[in-house]
């Protein structure tokens, strides 16, 4: 048969609850946070933002347009063509 460790109980001290001091809760606003987000986060230096944009455009300007422009057609409405060919019929 196994026996079982004895436990041994300690007593638990609480502090008074007056003579303890508690410390007020730490409270961040929203520029605070959104400052401590931007002063984190590093910003790209503007000539590498200004070459990448003329490399872009460079790249835009020599590269040619792979559709052609659609041609425009004429609208032709039956109604109309019907009113017509009735009208020519009626002249003859």
């Amino acid at each position: 048969m196994t026996t079982t460790p004895e436990i041994e109980l300690l007593d638990v001290v609480t502090p008074d609850t007056e003579s303890s001091t508690q410390e007020a809760p730490v409270l961040i606003t929203e520029q605070q946070v959104a400052f401590g987000t931007a002063a984190a986060v590093p910003v790209a230096p503007a000539r590498k933002r200004r070459l990448a944009a003329a490399v872009h455009k460079l790249s835009a300007a020599l590269t040619p347009d792979p559709r052609e422009p659609r041609r425009h057609y004429a609208k032709r409405y039956d109604f109309l063509e019907h009113a017509a060919m009735a009208r020519e019929m009626g002249r003859l």
